[in-house]
């Protein structure tokens, strides 16, 4: 019964369901277990198939609407359901190694690739949010200003320090909170996803090898992608509100390929775990640190250190192996 798909969707759909809704308690807690509800969908999903999550998604769904109602019931929709039955479906996407033998090794869809849907699914989000709260650059900051001083300021639920000009800290809130939502989903999204998939693979139950971290690329063309969001976040106005969600969705997404090639070039070093335990101590501790790791990102599509990095051929010999960037994807036929 445990392996059955439909048990596992209903009972995936009512704890994600039950994560979702503790954000009603306003706690910092309940916060953390809002950001972890898609993670007994992305486990159906990966371990059980697409029917899996989309019984786990129709489920939380019912549960939201009963329990809640109809507008938190269609943001966990948009913000939960949807994006992880798009990524288990792309995440179960494969082809074989070789066309004339279809029964053998397969090539699965890239965790770059992945990555990049969460990112646009981050951006996405958080544009559905924006629209929510006023939907022009104007309305907006009005929106939200009003929520932070007539809501949780006016009533004492956030106490700042003496001296700190609330009106201040109001506008610098206003101007980083759709970068800062953007990202937050995507990197936690990008988590649940790992961890999901870690969490199959263990009990033995994943439907797909698990992607090595190390070996994720993105391809040039998001390099672009970013660039052109982060121009137009510049530009300020209502233009300049969205693009801050693509850009800053897209900024997590090289962050993490920055961090993988990191990964990569420091194996076999003597020095990797303190070279790899410094990075990771000034990223939780100074922003721009992030910075410079998405900068190794963003230039690794067209330097390639990871390539760089290996040992050339022996004399004489194959190359062996391929490039592990996926080809192009989906495959022509589904």
């Amino acid at each position: 019964m445990m392996n059955n798909p439909t048990f596992v969707g209903i009972f995936a759909g009512l704890a994600s369901a039950l994560l979702f809704m503790a954000v009603a308690a306003g706690q910092p807690a309940a916060v953390a277990m809002f950001y972890a509800a898609p993670l007994p969908l992305l486990i159906a999903g990966l371990g059980w198939g697409l029917y899996g999550v989309l019984i786990a998604g129709a489920i939380g769904v019912i549960a939201s609407l009963a329990v809640t109602g109809g507008l938190l019931a269609l943001v966990y929709l948009a913000g939960c359901a949807v994006p992880c039955i798009w990524l288990v479906r792309s995440a179960l996407l494969s082809r074989p190694l070789d066309e004339a033998d279809p029964q053998g090794p397969r090539e699965w869809y890239p965790a770059g690739h992945l990555v990049l849907w969460t990112a646009a699914f981050g951006a996405l989000v958080t544009t559905a949010t924006i629209i929510a709260l006023g939907g022009t650059g104007g309305a907006f900051t009005t929106n939200v200003s009003s929520v932070l001083r007539e809501g949780l300021l006016s009533q004492g639920q956030i106490a700042l320090p003496e001296g700190i000009d609330t009106e201040a800290v109001i506008t610098y809130v206003v101007a980083f909170l759709p970068l800062m939502s953007a990202a937050v989903w995507t990197l936690f999204m990008v988590a649940n996803l790992w961890l999901a998939g870690k969490i199959v693979t263990m009990s033995g139950n994943a439907l797909r090898p698990m992607p090595e971290a190390m070996q994720m690329r993105l391809p040039r063309q998001a390099v672009l992608g970013f660039a052109a969001a982060t121009g137009l976040a510049l530009l300020g106005g209502t233009i300049g509100l969205y693009a801050k969600a693509a850009s800053a969705a897209l900024f997590v997404a090289f962050v993490l390929l920055g961090l993988a090639v990191v990964h990569a070039v420091t194996r076999g070093m003597a020095a990797r775990p303190l070279i790899l335990g410094t990075i990771y101590m000034f990223t939780l501790l100074f922003g721009w640190t992030a910075v410079l790791i998405a900068m190794v990102g963003l230039a690794d599509p067209a330097m390639n250190f990871r390539d760089r990095r290996k040992s050339p051929p022996p004399a004489g010999g194959a190359s062996g192996g391929s490039a592990s960037g996926g080809g192009s994807w989906p495959p022509p036929t589904q």
